[in-house]
Order: structure tokens, then C-alpha cells, then sequence
């Protein structure tokens, strides 16, 4: 066994060193087999022994061609290409021998083919192989069998090394096959029982920054709160004229601490609800200047907005409704505001903000406050925008895709 192994030729992977090993079995075998009935048929065909010279040359040259360069896929092809030669020239030509045998090594020739080299060529030796067997079905059997020559010892003995040696070959070819398909089985499990270790380690790891993350949300926002709590305790103090700056600083604050508050209560960190945000948004500004019951009505092709676009967004919504509720619904009962955001392309989209009030476009210090930071803001998101009235329209740039 272990001097097999010596003369057997082995590459580095296992799929490479099964086809080398496979190869140089073959060709052992093959040399081993067709010396034997060379000998044996020395004195029943000296046509037999001439073709079993030959057939025992082939596979020395071969297995010594395999030993030098590696390539075992020339050695496949060859094998194939004479083999088919071989098992059509004797079905068809040689009309005094039986012929089972040659079944055999073309089911074999076919097997190599699929194995050694790839289903192209499997299919190719397949339709070849076949084209002989009708041939030989069609022309050659009647006479085959009318001139069948007289079975002896040493024929019989023959024969049975022959189709021994084919089934042994197919066998071994199977047993590399099934070979392969459990080493596949044991490494892809080997894999798979990685990558589920992998999986759950990063899965870990992603719950754990999320609560992480959010455990970051809820501290800036209540930061914030805190921050918008010690302004409210600050404006009991201040003059009454200051008292409209204090609230929009709280407004400002507010707007990006209802951004940390919604971030900590969802799921999804990395982007908001725009609709459901905007809605509070509104209602918180509207208390905090204990105005009237607005209705907001909101039209948008994005379901959610990220981080780094809605914050800007909101500070700029902020100064917007709160100039509506200071600058426009002083004689509107059922005021109402309008918001509007549709995608223009994969970067860029609109937004369109409008109210049914009157405007009263007064020049304070912070209205004019309140419109440099809504320009800041737009080239922040690359924008532009116009006014007419009330109705602002921006062209915006979505920071998060």
C-alpha cells in the first residue's frame, strides 16, 4: 500500500490531488492490465498483442508526462480521445472478438470525461460513444456475431481481466467521487458553523452598539432638556421684549431634541418617520407660544429621513412655522400649514412649505434672525430656495445616500 502511494502523484488541494491521484492510477493500472493480456494473447491474436502493446505504451508515456509537468487534464483528454478511437475501431472492425468489454471502457471513457475534465467534454465523449454503439448496432453486430471466434481458457481469462480491470477503474472513479462530495460536505459545514459563530458574534456586537446608541440618544436629549428647562427658568428673569428670543432658542433646541427623542424610541437609528415627526414638531412649537390648534398637512415620497439631513431640516421648520404662528394665523381661525417633500433624482429633492395665513412680513431683529438661518441651513443641505409670501420652496440636497 504505501509503495501504491509512492508511485501514486499528489497536488495541493484536495480536488487537484483526487484528479492527480486518479490520473496516475489509471495509468498504473492500465499498463499493469494491458501487459498482462499482451501476454496472454502471445499466442491466440498477434492482432490482440500488437493492440496491447500499444495500449501499454500510452499509459507509461502518459503516467511519466503526469509525473514531469502535473497537467493530469491532457492525460484525461488523451485517455478519452483514444479510448473512443480504440472501442469503435474494435466494435466495429474486429469481428471475431466479443465486444462486452468495449461497453464497459466507454462507460468508463465517459465517467473520465465528466470527472477528469468538465461536462463540455462529458457530453462530447457521451454523444461520441453512443454514435458507436448505433454505428456498430446498425453495421457491424450481424456480422460480429456470424464470425465470433472460438472461446478458450486463455480468452476467458481474457475477458474477465479486462472487464475486472473497467469495473475496477469506474468503481474507483465512484469512490473518488464520493470521496470528494464528503470532504465538500465536512469543509462546507466546517464553514457554515464558522460563519453561524461569525453571525452571532456581530450580531452581539450590533445589539449591543444599539443599545449603545440609543443609550447616546436618550442622554443628549435629556440634555437638551435640561438645557431647554434651564432657559424657560432663565426667561422668568429677563425683560418682557426678551422674552420672544428665549423662546426661540427653546424652539430651536426642541426641534433637535424631538430628533434624539424619536431616534431612542424606534428601532431604527439611522433614520425617522418624516410624517410622524413633523406632526410633533409642529405641536410642540405651537405650545410652546400657546397658539391655537394647528392642522398640518403632509405630503412626502420619502417614508423616512436620516440623521444628517432631518436635523438641518428641522432647525429650518422650526424658523418656518414658527414665523407662520408669529407673522400669519393672528386673524385665521382654522390656521393650516402645509409641507411638501418629493424626490427630484437619486440626490436632490423638494421641499415646499406653505401656510393659509396672512402674512405680516415685520423686519424685527428676530425675523431677520430667523431668515439668515434659514439660509444657512439650505446651503448646509447645498441648496437654494425662493419665497413668495408665505410659500417657500428649497431645492435640497439629501446628505444621507
Amino acid at each position: 500500500m504505501n509503495l501504491l502511494k509512492k508511485f501514486l502523484l499528489f497536488s495541493d488541494s484536495f480536488h487537484q490531488k483526487e484528479k492527480m491521484r486518479l490520473a496516475s492510477f489509471i495509468s498504473i493500472l492500465f499498463l499493469i492490465l494491458f501487459s498482462i493480456l499482451a501476454l496472454f494473447e502471445l499466442f491466440n491474436s498477434i492482432i490482440n498483442v500488437l493492440t496491447y502493446s500499444i495500449c501499454t505504451l500510452i499509459p507509461t508515456l502518459f503516467y511519466f508526462y503526469l509525473k514531469k509537468t502535473g497537467k493530469y487534464q491532457i492525460v484525461y483528454l488523451f485517455y478519452c480521445i483514444l479510448g473512443t478511437i480504440i472501442a469503435f475501431v474494435t466494435l466495429n472492425f474486429l469481428n471475431t472478438e466479443i465486444h462486452f468489454g468495449e461497453f464497459l471502457w466507454m462507460v468508463l471513457i465517459i465517467i473520465l470525461a465528466f470527472w477528469g475534465l468538465n461536462n463540455y467534454y462529458g457530453f462530447l465523449f457521451l454523444c461520441l460513444n453512443i454514435f458507436s454503439i448505433v454505428f456498430y448496432m446498425a453495421f457491424s453486430i450481424q456480422i460480429n456475431f456470424e464470425s465470433l471466434r472460438e472461446i478458450n481458457t486463455s480468452y476467458r481469462f481474457t475477458l474477465g481481466i479486462e472487464t475486472s480491470v473497467a469495473l475496477i477503474c469506474i468503481s474507483f472513479i465512484l469512490y473518488q467521487f464520493v470521496s470528494f462530495y464528503k470532504f465538500s460536505i465536512k469543509k462546507m459545514d466546517l464553514v457554515n458553523n464558522k460563519l453561524n459563530i461569525t453571525n452571532s458574534e456581530i450580531n452581539q456586537k450590533n445589539n449591543e452598539n444599539i443599545l449603545l446608541l440609543k443609550e447616546v440618544h436618550h442622554r443628549v436629549k435629556n440634555n437638551l432638556q435640561i438645557i431647554i428647562s434651564l432657559l424657560r427658568l432663565q426667561k422668568q428673569s429677563v425683560k418682557p421684549e426678551d422674552e420672544q428670543k428665549f423662546d426661540d432658542s427653546i424652539n430651536r433646541i426642541m426641534s433637535m431634541a424631538l430628533i434624539h427623542r424619536k431616534l431612542y424610541q424606534f428601532e431604527t437609528l439611522s433614520n425617522l418617520l418624516i410624517e410622524s415627526y413633523l406632526k410633533d414638531l409642529v405641536d410642540e412649537i405651537s405650545n410652546t407660544y400657546s397658539a391655537a390648534e394647528i392642522t398640518t398637512k403632509i405630503n412626502s415620497s420619502y417614508d423616512k429621513i436620516g440623521f444628517n439631513t432631518l436635523v438641518p431640516l428641522g432647525l429650518m421648520l422650526n424658523e418656518l412655522i414658527s414665523n407662520s404662528i408669529k407673522h400669519a394665523f393672528d386673524n385665521q381661525k382654522e390656521p393650516e400649514i402645509s409641507i411638501s417633500i418629493q424626490k427630484i433624482n437619486e440626490t436632490f429633492f423638494e421641499f415646499v412649505y406653505s401656510d393659509n395665513g396672512s402674512w405680516k412680513d415685520k423686519k424685527t431683529e428676530s425675523f431677520n434672525f430667523g431668515e439668515e438661518l434659514i439660509t444657512t441651513l439650505t446651503e448646509q443641505l447645498e441648496g437654494t430656495f425662493t419665497r413668495i409670501d408665505s410659500k417657500y420652496c428649497f431645492k435640497l440636497k439629501n446628505l444621507d445616500l
